[in-house]
């Protein structure tokens, strides 16, 4: 069974106080680098952890973390479509995925896919020392073709679950800004950049609405159970 390691405070530290943001991050990425050790103790070259959370529980600010560390390779999958939107936003695939990340739907189970495993196999080496796979798979659908053992399918070493209370995730969307430059997420609150050049060029995701979110949050928590399943992930 592939190991399984969740986080979940029992009473979130208020959003407000920069000392209670850290204690949080300090949590979140040992909790991660303790499944970073689970994948490179394997005989896989390039071990892949997955990394699953609801939408604003902070896959992406621990993966960073933890990808600079260690020197893994983290592959966003909001990035990859939001990516692909950019690079093609009048293929027939770029105004469906457009649609559905406006309106907070699920992105069909066979474009997200497709662009992980093109992801995957279109630089090999790039990622020899692991992959951190940051919100994917999202459905039961994706976790049977990662697993399934069919072409394409992986093996994970580890799935870290991360855990957020609804009226958190609601809390940290209000302040939440892109750089598009760098592709960093920052927070207005509790993690602002200090450079005036990047706060200057920050914009809110076109996904980052509190209905979009709503709608995230519930097809999430439907599924998350299941996904888990699909996974043979075992743990605490």
């Amino acid at each position: 069974p592939v190991a399984l390691l969740s986080h979940h405070p029992e009473s979130p530290p208020p959003a407000s106080t920069r000392h209670a943001t850290m204690l949080r991050a300090v949590v979140l990425v040992t909790l991660l680098l303790a499944a970073v050790v689970t994948a490179t103790a394997t005989e896989s070259p390039s071990p892949v952890v997955l990394v699953l959370g609801a939408p604003a529980s902070g896959k992406g600010t621990v993966c960073e973390a933890v990808a600079r560390e260690f020197g893994l390779v983290h592959v966003s999958v909001g990035d990859l479509l939001r990516d692909r939107v950019a690079a093609s936003p009048d293929s027939a695939l770029g105004r469906r995925l457009r649609e559905c990340m406006a309106s907070g739907a699920l992105v069909p189970d066979e474009d997200v896919v497709a662009l992980v495993r093109e992801r995957l196999a279109g630089r090999p080496a790039e990622g020899r020392r692991g992959w951190l796979l940051d919100g994917f798979p999202r459905t039961p659908g994706q976790a049977e073709a990662l697993v399934g053992g069919g072409e394409g399918s992986v093996a994970p070493a580890a799935v870290v679950l991360l855990k957020v209370d609804d009226n958190v995730a609601m809390s940290r969307l209000s302040g939440r800004r892109l750089d598009p430059v760098t592709k960093r997420v920052y927070n207005l609150s509790s993690n602002p950049p200090e450079d005036p050049e990047v706060v200057a060029r920050l914009v809110t995701r076109a996904d980052d609405t509190a209905v979009a979110l709503r709608r995230r949050l519930a097809d999430y928590r439907g599924l998350e159970s299941a996904v888990v399943t699909a996974l043979g992930a075992e743990g605490s």
